[in-house]
């Protein structure tokens, strides 16, 4: 088998090659940069394996994992980082991604998502998935609560839109639009517009492809 570590990190790239080549059925294990795998997976056979350095924790970073994930056929898809976060993990593995993988994770245990991946099983960090349980908990308390205005609103945040822009699409005043996305962030118990919409994409009021911010 043949592997890829999609990162610019050549560290994550030694780590990570010791780890693969110690499972046996790997023979080479190469390296590129996001962009680079994004624009050579068109055009060209991809590995067995891909390990995907997820740094940054935000929109952009899941949408080129999107991107991959329409393109993988056979391949192996691990995302691996060090954010643990359910606002992070949820809206990645709902896309279809093979493991969710911590990068806190010792050696055997990464062997050991890698051997169940090849098995045709899922694969993720326990510290992730209570932290999905937990906050799933949460949003089905909210989710009765939000109302058709702060849904309507919800979906033109994830389009990108300005209050000024809500605000006409609603015909309503940007004050009033300033207020139901506060109330949204109280709903979801964050701080900001693009918090809301991760949250949003955590709990399933949103899919990725409606988002582009």
């Amino acid at each position: 088998m043949n592997a890829l570590i999609v990162s610019s990190h050549p560290v994550t790239w030694l780590g990570l090659s010791a780890i693969l080549y110690d499972f046996g059925s790997v023979n080479t294990v190469e390296m590129c940069s996001k962009d680079d795998f994004i624009f050579d997976m068109q055009n060209n056979p991809l590995p067995d394996i891909i390990f995907f350095d997820v740094v940054k924790c935000d929109i952009s970073s899941i949408k080129k994992l999107k991107r991959c994930v329409n393109y993988l056929g056979q391949s192996k898809l691990f995302v691996f980082t060090d954010n643990e976060s359910c606002e992070m993990a949820a809206p990645i593995i709902k896309m279809g991604i093979d493991a969710y993988v911590l990068k806190e994770e010792s050696h055997q245990k990464i062997l050991e998502a890698i051997s169940a991946v090849m098995e045709g099983h899922f694969w993720i960090s326990d510290k992730v998935k209570a932290n999905i349980d937990e906050s799933q908990d949460v949003h089905h308390k909210n989710e009765s609560s939000l109302t058709e205005r702060e849904a309507e609103v919800l979906s033109y945040l994830a389009q990108g839109m300005i209050n000024k822009e809500i605000a006409r699409k609603m015909c309503l005043s940007c004050r009033t639009v300033e207020t139901y996305i506060t109330q949204l962030s109280r709903k979801f118990s964050v701080r900001n517009r693009v918090e809301v919409v991760l949250k949003a994409l955590v709990s399933g009021f949103i899919d990725i492809n409606d988002v582009h911010i």
